[in-house]
């Protein structure tokens, strides 16, 4: 790895603006680790990323803004877990699991949006608080998540379990049963939240039975580079945002500290494109990311792809000077959603550009602007949701719009 920083004092005092860094990091040869980074500190950890089938969320609850984040359930389908709902069967139906079909049964990804949308919560409801995907909260007694879900699992090694989240008892712990079809094999785990209090996730091997302790502290990284699954299935490689984190794709806009961006799990790109090869991965990224330690600049590339590395230059971004960031532009956006053409109008400044991405964070146009009203063509946009983010003199605003015909 390699580790270059450049910093500046003025009257020994470091500045957010005045930190540069060039570094590489590698996932190995065979992709099998997952690097966790820190933008103010370098690499935190370098771990096997193959040694687990399950990751449980160890976030309590919190109203209104932690409840899904609680019951999170992720799976490790890159490196071969599948799961499956077994369709018109609850908990009830466990030691009777008929699997005749089972390839045709739908099958559940994680998000690579939201680091707190996992496979098993694919199912949640949207309409019902208090469903979770897995399972459903109860008031009653030690007021548990009960699970109300039964799933087929098969692990990287092809062998199939049936599996059930039982409950998710008092916010501490998870009841996780699995068996073989023929109930030849029946273990109960519990994960409990308690031990890992600054974890994100904790992890388990459905071979062992064993309850892994393997990420760092939330609190210690800001990206995790490693090797993932889309909703598709479509294998990736590439960095992941820590949920303590914001980012966004942008070249024309300029990076000030305190910026907030469109939180996405995956913000910092399309690195891939539908494939986990490195040598396809986009150079041309330039990321604003906002860390607990200020805001930066990235830029990624030249990757070596013998050794799965990638090298990228983060730099402090610049301090807003005598305007708040954040500050709004009262921006209008109208027709929304619109078939085509969208008018944009914001208050008066200089140095305003606009730049329009993609839910997934991919730059689709960009330019400055002169006046404080322009039309803006959309008629080559695909339909559905887009961002449009206004900024010039420290200021920024974003507004979501809607392409539908």
């Amino acid at each position: 790895m390699i580790r270059f920083v450049l910093l500046c004092t003025s009257l020994l005092i470091l500045s957010h603006s005045s930190y540069a860094v060039t570094d590489s990091v590698s996932l190995g040869v065979n992709k099998d680790k997952v690097v966790y980074y820190s933008l103010k500190n370098g690499v935190v950890s370098s771990i096997p990323n193959d040694d687990w089938h399950l990751a449980f969320s160890m976030v309590r609850f919190r109203l209104p803004d932690r409840l899904l984040a609680a019951t999170t359930i992720r799976i490790n389908e890159y490196y071969g877990v599948k799961l499956f709902k077994v369709p018109n069967k609850g908990i009830a139906d466990f030691s009777s699991v008929d699997t005749t079909g089972w390839r045709n049964w739908k099958q559940l990804h994680d998000s690579d949006t939201s680091m707190w949308m996992g496979a098993f919560n694919r199912n949640i409801k949207l309409s019902d608080a208090f469903n979770f995907g897995w399972g459903e909260y109860s008031s009653a007694g030690s007021h548990p998540i009960l699970g109300d879900s039964l799933y087929l699992i098969q692990l990287p090694s092809g062998q199939i379990f049936k599996l059930a989240i039982q409950k998710l008892d008092y916010d501490t712990t998870y009841f996780v049963q699995y068996a073989s079809i023929d109930n030849s094999f029946n273990n109960l785990v519990k994960v409990n939240k308690k031990p890992y209090p600054t974890k994100n996730f904790v992890y388990l091997d459905l071979q062992t039975g064993l309850v892994k302790d393997r990420e760092p502290s939330s609190s210690t990284w800001d990206v995790q580079y490693c090797t993932y699954n889309d909703p598709n299935g479509n294998p990736k490689i590439g960095p992941l945002i820590n949920n303590t984190c914001s980012a966004e794709n942008n070249w024309v806009i300029p990076c000030y500290q305190n910026q907030k961006y469109d939180v996405r799990y995956n913000s910092m790109g399309e690195f891939g494109m539908g494939n986990d090869t490195l040598a396809e991965i986009i150079t041309d990224q330039n990321i604003h990311i906002q860390t607990p330690t200020g805001n930066y600049n990235m830029s990624f590339g030249p990757n070596n792809p013998s050794t799965n590395t990638f090298v990228f230059n983060a730099v402090a971004c610049d301090n807003a000077t005598g305007i708040e960031a954040n500050s709004k532009l009262n921006a209008t956006l109208f027709p929304n959603p619109t078939s085509g053409l969208i008018q944009l109008e914001v208050e008066a400044f200089s140095g305003k550009s606009i730049a329009i991405s993609d839910i997934a964070g991919k730059t689709l146009f960009q330019q400055a602007l002169n006046n404080n009203s322009t039309t803006i063509d959309c008629n080559t946009f695909a339909e559905g949701i887009y961002l449009l983010r206004i900024a010039g003199e420290g200021k920024s605003e974003v507004k979501r719009f809607v392409v539908s015909r």
